[in-house]
């Protein structure tokens, strides 16, 4: 409660404390005084007195004793009238100090003892006077002996109660000057105990202003001094928590220090930030530069300078607007000639309170963008050199609107010249869209390498450019697809010879590097108004037409046809069928057998995909295997049909094997060896069961990623088999490169076997060279006894084809393979 409490207050309260302590002690002192005075005024008065009265009865009573003792000794007549008086005197002194005595008596004690004295007395008197009338009567013998006996006991006894009385009286006496004496210790020791702590307040009095008081203010005080010294580094733990003068003085002077280090501190900030605002402004990437009310230059960088070529005496603080811009008329820097006009225009701008932003094409052909920008007396501005932006900005720009490798315009500018030409064009020209796609090119891409490819993408452009005239627009989309857009009046006779030379253009060898390369051209052709009247609609029907040219055997030219465009609709329905087949497993294998020549019984089955629709019923593979390869969807299916067929397989017999094709675009995958483990692990059919059939569309893409995987297929123990082998370009030096396990013959040879001596002599051919390279040949597509003779003729091992039997569903299998066994047995 105390720190509560104010100085004032404090002091006041202590000097109230000390006040009533002192009043205390005097009226204590006081008191007592009256006490001793009291106790001293009763021995006086009354003790004193009492003591006097004894002792002169005491005398008196001696005095009687032998004035009466004289009196019965003396017969001088003379003198008995003298001694007589004195005793009557003498009994009348005592009876007034006994009367005094007894007046005085306070207690019953004294009045008993009065009492004793005055009846002993007056028998002591009467028996004296009764002996001196005896001897007044000559009763010499008898008053002698009763002054001898009784005369003498009264006297002793008046005496003893006199000394008893005296002792009475002196005890109380006594008593009276012990209280006396205990009240003068009592307040003699009260005195001092008061006088002791009145010290003692007074002491604590001093310690607590000392400390209280004192010390803090001489702390505050130095603290002060150190403060306005300079060191803000003191600290000022005196009165916390104080909520008087001394808090309040302590709580001003901590808000001085911080104001004071909050101060310093913000110096140092301010000083940080100039020196930072400084740096800033030396390191901007751009010039700046600020001018006061008065347009007198306050600030520069050095970049300004540089910007505009000025010299150090035009940049200088204080230098006015129009000095500046004349060092830049003569440094060329400028596109103007009147600084003062110049500066007038700024002042308006800046006058207004706006931001103003300007791009200059000064004299030396640079770009600078200035931003002038309003601020409390004065203003300032940013000068930047946009020159390589804005070069850059139309590469950017360019870039965004050609192809990278060929600087053809791309899709994008390309459907822009499209609009332009529909929206434009003479009333006497016609627009036809040419849809261009390489033949080939992958195969190369994927043999050469990826710069080889891109030297052949570089070559087919210029070509392209230069088969073109000046008003047509030649673009690359990406890959090997290329578009043209052709204005002229002749339509479409104009698009025929232009298509027509295309095909022909890039039909023709290429050098490229070392290598000559061979590839051709696919185009499409829509002609507007009747093929769209959009860039979008265009570009859709020239593709239609493209993809028509390509099923047609590629290196042709197709005008797109209203019929095109159902046959569009319907592929896009059956992907969306296929997608839905995909996800419902509307999916079917069935198998063919594989007859061998050797055993005469059936070694394997092939397994072939079908897609039973819920409409359409059996879709057969031709019809949606492509479709399915063109857009990704072959992948899951042969994941399916792999793990299904090896699921089928391992319910067999341990001599019959399975093969499944995969397609290219399958193989493609790092993870096909992985695929082929878990359809084997699921299945629990034995690697050597599962034959893998590939074409050369496999080998084409990547021949050292491709023979990894191939290696890697071996090693899990699967059968390698090469399908439609004499169907590519390639197929001796695949066979090099790879073991194979087995070659299948392609079908076309053996049908045309009996009419055409050529196929004959590739089959002979094939099955020497399996047979010279440890591999197997199984001649495809037998239908008739005569190619069967035919192909066991030329040395095959195994045959496969509708001579044995046809694709069947797996349920009717084990009954054909007994029926082929046994059949095949007879015949042999």
């Amino acid at each position: 409660m105390a720190r509560f409490l104010s100085i004032r207050t404090k002091l006041a309260i202590a000097f109230g404390a000390a006040f009533c302590m002192i009043a205390g002690i005097g009226a204590f002192s006081m008191a007592q005084l009256d006490t001793v005075n009291s106790v001293t005024s009763e021995i006086r008065e009354v003790w004193l007195p009492k003591l006097q009265s004894l002792a002169t009865m005491r005398e008196e009573l001696v005095t009687y004793d032998q004035l009466s003792t004289r009196r019965t000794q003396n017969l001088d007549f003379r003198l008995l009238a003298e001694i007589g008086e004195e005793m009557a005197a003498t009994v009348s002194r005592f009876e007034v100090e006994k009367r005094a005595f007894a007046a005085g008596a306070a207690t019953p004690e004294e009045g008993a003892a009065v009492a004793g004295i005055a009846a002993a007395f007056e028998g002591y008197v009467g028996s004296v006077a009764e002996v001196l009338r005896r001897i007044e009567s000559g009763e010499v013998s008898a008053a002698l002996a009763q002054f001898g006996g009784e005369t003498q006991t009264f006297y002793d006894l008046t005496h003893a109660e006199v000394d008893e009385l005296a002792a009475l009286a002196e005890a109380q006496t006594a008593d009276a000057e012990r209280r006396a004496q205990e009240v003068e210790a009592q307040a003699r020791l009260l005195i001092i105990g008061a006088m002791v702590g009145a010290m003692a307040l007074t002491l604590a009095g001093v310690v607590w202003v000392s400390t209280s008081i004192s010390s803090p203010l001489l702390k505050v005080s130095r603290a002060m001094q150190r403060l306005t010294a300079g060191d803000e580094d003191v600290k000022i733990d005196e009165g916390g928590g104080r909520d008087d003068e001394i808090g309040i003085l302590v709580t001003a002077v901590r808000g001085f220090r911080d104001s004071v280090i909050r101060s310093r501190d913000l110096a140092t900030v301010a000083e940080t930030d100039r020196r930072r605002l400084q740096a800033a402004i030396a390191n901007l990437p751009v010039g700046f530069c600020m001018f006061d009310e008065q347009n007198r230059l306050i600030v520069s960088n050095d970049k300004f300078a540089e910007l505009y070529r000025l010299p150090a005496d035009a940049t200088l603080p204080g230098t006015p607007h129009e000095r500046v811009v004349e060092a830049r008329i003569a440094a060329g820097t400028y596109n103007g000639s009147d600084p003062v006009a110049y500066a007038a225009g700024v002042s308006e701008v800046t006058a207004r309170q706006e931001t103003f932003r300007s791009t200059w094409e000064l004299q030396d052909g640079r770009a600078v963008s200035t931003i002038f920008q309003p601020m409390p007396g004065g203003w300032l501005a940013t000068h930047e050199d946009i020159t390589d932006r804005r070069r850059a900005e139309a590469r950017i720009r360019h870039m965004a609107r050609h192809d990278a490798l060929t600087d053809l315009p791309n899709r994008t500018l390309f459907g822009e010249r499209i609009e332009e030409a529909l929206k434009f064009h003479r009333k006497e020209d016609q627009l036809a869209v040419l849809a261009i796609d390489l033949d080939r090119f992958k195969s190369v891409n994927d043999s050469l390498g990826h710069p080889a490819g891109d030297k052949l993408l570089q070559a087919v452009a210029g070509r392209l450019r230069e088969t073109v005239r000046d008003t047509d627009t030649v673009a690359r989309f990406g890959g090997d697809e290329f578009a043209v857009v052709q204005l002229d009046p002749d339509q479409p006779a104009a698009a025929r010879s232009l298509a027509d030379r295309i095909v022909e253009l890039l039909s023709t060898p290429f050098q490229i590097d070392e290598h000559v390369v061979s590839i051709g051209a696919s185009v499409g052709v829509a002609i507007a108004p009747a093929d769209g009247d959009s860039a979008e609609r265009l570009l859709q029907n020239a593709d239609m037409a493209l993809y028509r040219a390509k099923t047609d055997g590629r290196g042709v030219y197709r005008f797109f046809e209203s019929e095109m465009d159902a046959r569009m609709q319907v592929r896009r329905e059956l992907e969306k069928d296929l997608r839905e087949a995909i996800a419902r497993r509307d999916f079917i294998l069935y198998y063919q057998p594989i007859v061998n020549l050797d055993r005469k019984a059936v070694s394997g089955v092939e397994a072939l995909l079908r897609w039973k629709h819920p409409t359409r019923g059996i879709i057969s593979p031709g019809e949606f295997i492509p479709l399915a390869e063109e857009t990704g969807l072959i992948v899951p299916m042969g994941e399916w049909a792999l793990k299904q067929a090896c699921a089928d397989a391992a319910t067999w017999p341990e001599n019959i094997s399975v093969a499944v094709n995969l397609s290219p675009v399958q193989f493609r995958s790092r993870r096909l060896p992985e695929v082929v483990m878990s359809a084997l692990a699921l299945s629990g059919l034995a690697p050597g069961r599962l034959e893998l059939e590939i074409t050369e569309g496999v080998l084409l893409s990547d021949s050292a990623e491709t023979l990894d995987v191939l290696h890697r297929l071996r090693a899990i123990g699967v059968r390698i088999a090469m399908d439609d082998f004499g169907t590519g370009y390639s197929s001796l030096s695949y066979l090099q490169s790879f073991p194979f396990d087995k070659i299948k013959i392609d079908a076309s040879f053996v049908r045309r076997m009996g009419s055409d001596p050529s196929s004959m002599a590739i089959v002979r051919a094939v099955t020497g060279l399996g047979e010279s390279l440890g591999m197997g040949t199984t001649a495809e597509g037998v239908e008739t006894a005569e190619q069967l003779e035919q192909v066991r003729a030329q040395g095959c091992t195994e045959v496969q084809g509708y001579v044995f039997s046809e694709a069947r569903p797996v349920a009717e299998l084990d009954a054909l393979i007994v029926r082929l066994n046994e059949g095949t047995a007879a015949a042999a």
